[in-house]
């Protein structure tokens, strides 16, 4: 036993490492036991990051904002026809309200301009107010709206009569009125006779030297003024400046 642990030990230090190599691997062997049970833990953890990274969650989708993926317009189906099928909708609803006392001048109305319009530039419902006189000259008469030119007085006398007419109100013009008066001057001065009769003249917006007038019965002119907005027309009561 002496000579065996003479052999093992020289100097204090170990030289015969039989006794201490199963020791050895028996921390190889835990330490290999220990990698193999946590190595699909960690396999898991990584695809759980890279996961999560690549795809969020519904909750986060809709912490942020998100309810989808983004649609581009040529997937939303949007089309000019389907715009301009729209257009036409708001114009025919608008004309409806002003022509309330009279419905089948709508489809009179439209089909005028249709059969009128350049067949080299399709129809335009969404700016024919804003077209040099396209719905004047459309029009069956001249009880419900005209237009004039800025500083046509002597038309707007006329044309502003048969709305008189209509409503059974009396327009009287002095003589300085009929020879210098200007459409806006005599809408103005015309307002307050049309309006004690039931009806309220309206100015709407064309972006051109002329105006275009509106009478509808004072019980529309809500209706008016909202198909007015929908169809995105800027008008104004008569007797007062525009706002824009």
């Amino acid at each position: 036993m002496a000579e065996k642990m003479k052999t093992c030990f020289s100097d204090g230090l170990p030289t015969d490492f039989n006794i201490i190599q199963p020791q050895g691997n028996l921390m190889k062997f835990f330490w290999i036991v220990i990698l193999l049970l946590l190595s699909p833990l960690v396999t898991l953890l990584f695809f759980r990051k890279n996961g999560s990274q690549a795809a969020p969650s519904d909750k986060t989708d809709a912490l942020l904002g998100h309810t989808g993926p983004a649609v581009l317009p040529e997937e939303s189906g949007y089309s000019e026809e389907a715009d301009d099928e729209s257009a036409e909708a708001l114009f025919r609803q608008w004309l409806g309200v002003i022509y309330r006392d009279k419905p089948e001048e709508v489809d009179a109305i439209i089909a005028n301009l249709e059969e009128n319009a350049d067949n080299e530039e399709e129809l335009d419902f969404g700016s024919i107010i804003e077209s040099f006189f396209l719905l004047h000259n459309n029009l069956n008469d001249t009880e419900h709206l005209f237009s004039v030119d800025w500083k046509d007085g002597e038309s707007f006398i006329d044309f502003i009569a048969d709305i008189a007419d209509r409503f059974n109100a009396k327009l009287a013009w002095s003589e300085e009125q009929m020879e210098e008066g200007l459409p806006d001057q005599l809408a103005l001065a015309a307002y307050p006779v049309l309006l004690a009769a039931g009806a309220v003249l309206y100015s709407a917006q064309t972006g051109g030297d002329y105006y275009t007038f509106i009478a509808v019965p004072q019980q529309d002119a809500a209706d008016f003024e909202h198909a007015s907005e929908q169809y995105g027309l800027q008008i104004w009561r008569a007797d007062s400046e525009p706002e824009f």
